[in-house]
């Protein structure tokens, strides 16, 4: 007999495959078709993925949300379209149905959060949102950027980049643009010279500015490790 919790969670699973097809299928496909046809079915599909994040989460656990959340397509086709749409539903799709399969044959291997796991903290959303952390070194920034874009297809958040100050204060602005990252990324970059006086002796030694490591500590209170 099935697990009342493994049954929920085959369940959404099913439903949520189900939903996938029915945003994707009705676009028709090529390339030359206009926005209107195929940009209000991207913009369900976002708002799929988070909600099937959410699910995922309350029925089986975090580890299972960020494992969805990172079975997006490593590669997205240029200019949009059918193609996009495609490439979405078979990264996600494949990982549901492969969810599916351990749910149903093996339960055993699928991530359950623990009666413990669910009083604690919720963690963080369900996005693609990553958090990123740095310095003065400003090569090693767009470094870490791009490759979050173009290998990984992930939104940096970055303060005073992609992110505007709007008058607030440094631990507000993390706070709140944070709030809807799934994960934080941190440049320790060598940008500060300190020199510390032990024993009538100078040391010297090179770290990361002072607002990298404060914000490298906030992250880490507030994200769940993978």
């Amino acid at each position: 007999m099935i697990d009342e919790r493994v049954q929920a969670a085959i369940e959404i699973v099913q439903r949520q495959l189900e939903r996938l097809d029915a945003i994707v299928d009705p676009v028709p496909p090529g390339q030359y078709i206009k926005d209107a046809e195929w940009r209000p079915a991207f913009a369900e599909l976002e708002q799929w993925t988070t909600t099937t994040g959410t699910y995922l989460a309350q029925r089986i656990g975090p580890l299972a949300r960020r494992a969805f959340v990172m079975a997006g397509p490593r590669t997205v086709p240029a200019g949009g379209k059918r193609p996009l749409l495609e490439a979405y539903r078979m990264a996600y799709g494949s990982h549901l149905r492969a969810l599916l399969t351990a749910l149903r044959d093996d339960p055993e291997t699928v991530p359950f959060a623990t009666p413990q796991d669910q009083r604690g903290r919720q963690g963080p959303p369900a996005t693609r949102k990553v958090f990123v952390v740095y310095g003065h070194n400003t090569a090693d920034l767009l470094t870490v950027m791009s490759m979050l874009k173009e290998r990984w297809d992930l939104e940096p958040v970055v303060l005073g980049k992609t992110v505007a100050g709007k008058g607030r204060h440094l631990l507000q602005m993390v706070e709140e643009e944070g709030a809807d990252c799934t994960y934080a990324v941190a440049i320790l970059s060598t940008d500060d010279l300190v020199q510390v006086e032990r024993q009538g002796s100078t040391q010297t030694y090179v770290q990361a500015r002072p607002n990298v490591l404060l914000e490298l500590g906030y992250f880490y209170g507030t994200l769940e490790s993978v």
